[in-house]
């Protein structure tokens, strides 16, 4: 028996997504994707796109006094940076700071 989107819009996003899947793993279910992605798109239009969230790890390049290095995470080049820095300037961060007599 063939389904409406009547049939299902009042699913979830979770059950419609289910579905979706069990039919595209079972050819003879083909037929049903156009209408679960029908109602999906009416009632989630974001369901399709890209999740963006926290995590995950992104390529970056830092570049500190001509030396430019590639890290595989942007909190590995933010360390690096930080100890260039310590590196240059070793009181930087310590309470005897050249920050602090310039605030007094």
């Amino acid at each position: 028996m063939p389904i409406t989107p009547e049939q299902i819009g009042s699913e979830s996003q979770l059950a419609l997504e289910t579905r979706l899947k069990n039919c595209n793993k079972k050819p003879e279910y083909a037929e049903y994707i156009p209408i679960i992605k029908q109602v999906l798109d009416s009632k989630f239009p974001e369901w399709n796109k890209p999740k963006r969230g926290r995590g995950g790890s992104s390529r970056t390049i830092a570049c500190f006094q001509g030396e430019e290095r590639e890290f595989n995470a942007a909190k590995d080049a933010y360390i690096w940076l930080i100890e260039c820095f310590g590196k240059t300037n070793p009181t930087l961060f310590t309470s005897n700071s050249q920050f602090k007599t310039l605030l007094e």
